[in-house]
């Protein structure tokens, strides 16, 4: 097994296909190592070409994975949350900062050149014979030019470099990532709302219905051809039916509001959104390949914080090594201002420096442990996070075939409760079923109707956690 550290620069990797990212996560205990192919056996995890959940449906890919959902308003309200979000705009602060630190960073390979000039003026006393004095005044003038620059012999200040766009690049790839995560839960939330606004008309239209049959019930009582129990239960229906109701309209007054925060506009509940939930048209296609998986910027970030520190690691070792330091200085100093740019009055000095530690106290090797026990964690953070995005895609692609099966069921389950509830109301109201058959088949029809929403959002919702698990839509190359 590879050796940590021991490598040429990290950075021709960063662009490499997936097989390059999996072999790192899984098979190589430091970067920079053969190339081998997958999938591989023994202690390491066994990585599929293409992952292995789902269904073997041909099906044409979405070119972007919010068109999946036919929700033209929705793809509006995420561009608008892009340029508005606040959470996003400090990412985006943050970007800014590591790319500048990357700049600080490197012009430390670069000679580094001052100036400086000045004028002094001096106020002296001297005794003369007889015990007076004499104040005299001098004034003399300065200038000077130095540079020094340390000769990265042997690429520590370039380890340090390539560390900090490592960084910056990291920083890039998180801002990416809160994009992406930021669009799928405006998606989220979108959709939630939508379901609530579905559920807050079904509980309007139930409690409707309900005071219909109570009134028929109250003269059912009038007549002597209903009981008392048939009305405490009717009226019971009511009084929860309207409670739901209230409870569905809270729900989405919070949904509302929460959303347009996270659009970025004042919580005044303005925000209109679908009021029915979409049908998925685009099928899953068949046989993803893995290496969609390379574009995850949550993972692109990991790879290059991995990156960084192999080069720290690197920058660490080289520390036993001499230094080398050129300076070189020149400048002129005079009484009088004409004879300051004089090149007869010039005087230069150019000076080559070597430094080499020779007892630290193990502050040197200490580093060195610390570089390797960080780049430790960041390779075992980084296997992980492959391993769950696997395990996001595989689940979210398993959960594709159950929910679709399950809306099915669900489905026909609301179709027969409601052809039931009808059939059970005329045979209460010919005297045929006692009214606790006819409430039943009342709380049956809601209760599935209410389950149809709920699933039919919560597949919604599996679409949106599998394009986020790929880190974006289904045929855009890594």
């Amino acid at each position: 097994m590879c050796e940590p550290f021991e490598v040429p620069p990290y950075f021709p990797l960063l662009t490499s296909p997936i097989s390059r990212i999996v072999l790192l996560a899984f098979g190589l205990g430091a970067c920079g190592c053969s190339d081998l192919a997958v999938p591989r056996t023994g202690d390491e995890v066994m990585v599929p070409e293409s992952f292995m959940s789902g269904r073997t449906i041909p099906g044409r890919a979405a070119s972007g994975w919010l068109r999946d959902f036919s929700e033209p308003r929705l793809s509006a309200v995420v561009s608008e949350a892009m340029r508005s979000n606040q959470d996003l705009a400090a990412s985006a602060g943050r970007l800014r900062a590591a790319r500048a630190n990357a700049g600080v960073t490197r012009a430390t390979e670069l000679p580094q050149i001052s100036a400086s000039g000045g004028t002094t003026r001096r106020r002296g006393v001297a005794e003369i014979p007889g015990g007076s004095t004499v104040t005299n005044y001098t004034t003399t003038h300065d200038i000077g030019a130095s540079l020094n620059w340390e000769i990265d012999l042997w690429g520590r200040l370039r380890n340090r470099t390539q560390a900090a766009l490592a960084d910056a690049n990291a920083s890039a790839a998180d801002f990416h990532a809160f994009r992406l995560s930021l669009a799928a839960n405006i998606a989220r939330s979108w959709f939630n709302a939508a379901e609530l606004e579905q559920q807050v008309r079904l509980a309007r239209e139930t409690v409707t219905s309900l005071e219909k049959n109570l009134k028929f019930v109250e003269r059912g009582i009038d007549l002597g051809t209903s009981e008392a129990l048939d009305l405490r239960l009717t009226r019971a229906n009511v009084a929860n039916a309207r409670s739901n109701l209230d409870a569905q309209s809270r729900q989405l007054d919070q949904a509302t509001r929460a959303l347009e925060i996270l659009v970025g506009r004042y919580p005044a509940r303005q925000l209109r959104v679908s009021q029915s939930l979409p049908d998925l048209v685009v099928e899953v296609p068949s046989g993803l390949p893995s290496a969609l998986l390379e574009r995850r910027p949550d993972l692109r970030a990991s790879k290059f914080r991995l990156a960084a520190a192999s080069e720290r690691g690197a920058e660490s070792k080289k520390q036993f090594l001499p230094s080398f330091t050129l300076t070189v200085g020149g400048g002129t100093t005079s009484s009088e201002l004409r004879k300051l740019l004089n090149p007869d009055y010039l005087a230069s000095s150019i000076g080559a420096n070597i430094g080499q530690t020779l007892f630290d106290g193990g502050r040197i090797q200490g580093g060195i442990e610390a570089a390797k026990g960080r780049y430790d964690e960041a390779l075992a953070s980084f296997r992980q996070n492959a391993l769950q995005a696997f395990g996001e895609i595989e689940t979210a692609l398993a959960a594709e075939v159950f929910l679709e099966s399950q809306l099915r069921s669900q489905k026909w389950a609301a179709e027969e409760s409601t052809k039931a509830e009808e059939l059970a109301w005329a045979q209460y109201s010919g005297g045929l079923v006692d009214g606790l058959t006819w409430l039943e088949a009342q709380r049956r029809s809601f209760n599935a109707s209410s389950g149809l929403l709920q699933l039919k959002n919560l597949r919604l919702q599996n679409r949106i956690d599998l394009h986020l698990a790929l880190g974006g839509d289904f045929q855009s190359r890594p």
